[in-house]
Formats: structure tokens, sequence, C-alpha cells
């Protein structure tokens, strides 16, 4: 009976760490109606990524935030997926100053960016942004408050399923 009972719990231990790799909750550091998914590295680094509607435009958002009361430098990062192409971010803070409206943005205490938006909540195979549902590692470089750079590493294996749960959008292969 002990050795059903071990088997159990291993079987659903398993289940339930490939099945919940991303947690799904209230953005960190707020109160919020909205959903997000959330993905914690071992530094207690964390992303979480929520959906937005303006008007008739549909955008998820990642919000990156450091573990162990580190503060960040005020500077975008720039990011690897699966070791592709390395990718900045900055133009996104810019974006207010062009188009009236942040698509980014660096604060002491979190960054966040645009990873995907679109006309309708449909994400096409090869839109940019499928990479983050369908990733296995992404290595965010950031800057911290004395302007050392550094690095986090996260694991994407398994969460496609929580952001899509969170944003509400729509796959289309």
């Amino acid at each position: 009976m002990r050795l059903v009972g071990f088997l159990l719990v291993l079987i659903f231990s398993f289940v339930s760490e490939t099945a919940f790799a991303a947690q799904l909750g209230p953005p960190p550091g707020r109160d919020s109606d909205k959903l997000a998914a959330t993905v914690t590295n071992a530094d207690g680094d964390t992303l979480a990524f929520w959906g937005r509607k303006n008007k008739d435009y549909y955008a998820i958002l990642v919000e990156f935030r450091l573990g162990g009361g580190q503060t960040f430098g005020l500077k975008m990062p720039t990011y690897q997926i699966d070791g592709h192409r390395e990718l900045e971010t900055q133009w996104m803070q810019d974006a207010g100053q062009r188009y009236g409206e942040k698509w980014g943005d660096a604060e002491t205490t979190r960054i966040w960016w645009l990873v995907w938006g679109a006309s309708e909540n449909v994400m096409d195979e090869g839109m940019v942004g499928r990479d983050w549902l369908t990733g296995k590692v992404i290595t965010v470089n950031y800057r911290v408050a004395d302007g050392t750079a550094k690095s986090a590493q996260f694991s994407l294996a398994g969460t496609g399923d929580a952001i899509v749960a969170a944003t509400g959008v729509k796959l289309k292969n």
C-alpha cells in the first residue's frame, strides 16, 4: 500500500510540475483583476505575462522582476530565446515619444515590454512573439542599479499553455 501511495505522489508531482510550469494568478507586485502567467527562476527572478486590449489592438506584455531585493538600472533589456538572435527592447520605451504610447519601460523594481500585438486576438505560427509560447529557454540581459551587466535565464518549457490561458490569445497553426 505504501508503494502505491508513493507512486501516486510521484506521478502527481511529475504531472503537476510539467502541467503548471508557469503559475496563474494576479501579476506580481500589484492588485489586479488581470490574470498573469508567472515563471520564476532559481534566483527568485520572475517573468509575468498578461494580455491587454486597447481599442482594436490586442497585446501580450511581459514584466521582469528581480529576486533578492536587487534593483534595476533604468535601461531596457535585451533577450534571446533558445540561443537565437539577441533582440533589444529600447525602441519600445522610446515609442512613447514617437507614438504617444509606451510599449515598454524600465523602473527600479520592474521592467516591462511588449511581446506580441495584433489587431485580432489570434497569433499565427510565424508571428513575432510566437517563440515566447514555443521556446524552451529565455536569457534576459539587463543592468542593475550600479550599472553592472547581468543576465537571468528562465525555462519557457511548458509555459505556452499558461500564457494562452492568462491572455486569451488564440493560436493559429
